[in-house]
């Protein structure tokens, strides 16, 4: 059952705001479900106007709760999820019997088909695009490189991708294709230190006074320990 339940609050980085949050509203929008014995789970940053159901309102596994947003205090979009057991927080791979070992408890609170589609990545490769120029933190994060069409007149295509929890001897390869498939742009970049948070960036200036117009891809490519992770972005120029 709902027992908690907050929509209104404005997606927006609580740094961008001109007055601070007030405590009660670092959650931002969200739900709090009362699981039963005892076991609770809270949403928090969810989006505004996104919040499907209301306090008292009973759910079920599988119902669509909301939408990611930007609420709350945080600086990007991304859900706070959180559990707890008889208001102590526990950690639903691990369960209600801590072990010392990192990884999957004996007995997990989630089921076995919910476990496969939660794979634990360490390094994880989560976000990508393209830029015009060297790109911004800050409009990386507001979500300001998202277009999918642009002028053949700009100065300089850039790809850039953010990853998490990277390690020295990390490759990042950077490869860009024209509009005829051909490749115009590759780049490979050396993680020299371990980071928690790293964004990296790579491209070319404007052949001429403008790009040969069509569709131009950059496929990204995170080389680590475990594997590897790709993303392949796409911008139509005309």
């Amino acid at each position: 059952m709902v027992i908690g339940q907050r929509d209104g609050v404005e997606d927006i980085s609580f740094k961008e705001r001109t007055t601070p949050l007030v405590s009660s509203l670092f959650c931002g929008n969200g739900l709090t479900i009362d699981h039963g014995d005892g076991l609770v789970t809270q949403y928090c940053h969810m989006k505004k106007g996104s919040v499907f159901f209301f306090k008292g309102d009973r759910v079920k596994q599988g119902d669509f709760l909301g939408y990611v947003g930007l609420s709350g205090q945080t600086e990007f979009p991304h859900l706070h999820f959180q559990v707890t057991k008889d208001k102590q927080v526990i950690d639903p791979f691990a369960g209600l019997d801590r072990q010392k070992k990192c990884g999957v408890g004996k007995q997990p609170l989630w089921d076995a088909k919910t476990l496969e589609r939660l794979p634990y990545g360490p390094t994880v490769l989560y976000n990508a695009g393209f830029s015009f120029q060297k790109p911004d933190y800050k409009a990386i994060r507001a979500g300001l490189y998202k277009a999918k069409v642009v002028s053949t007149k700009i100065s300089a295509l850039v790809a850039w991708a953010e990853m998490f929890r990277v390690k020295a001897g990390n490759k990042i390869i950077f490869e860009i294709y024209g509009p005829g498939g051909q490749k115009i742009h590759q780049k490979t970049v050396n993680i020299n230190a371990d980071k928690a948070h790293y964004t990296a960036y790579s491209g070319l200036r404007r052949p001429g006074k403008e790009w040969p117009s069509g569709t131009y891809q950059t496929k990204i490519t995170l080389k680590h320990i475990n594997g590897e992770s790709k993303i392949i972005q796409k911008i139509k120029m005309n």
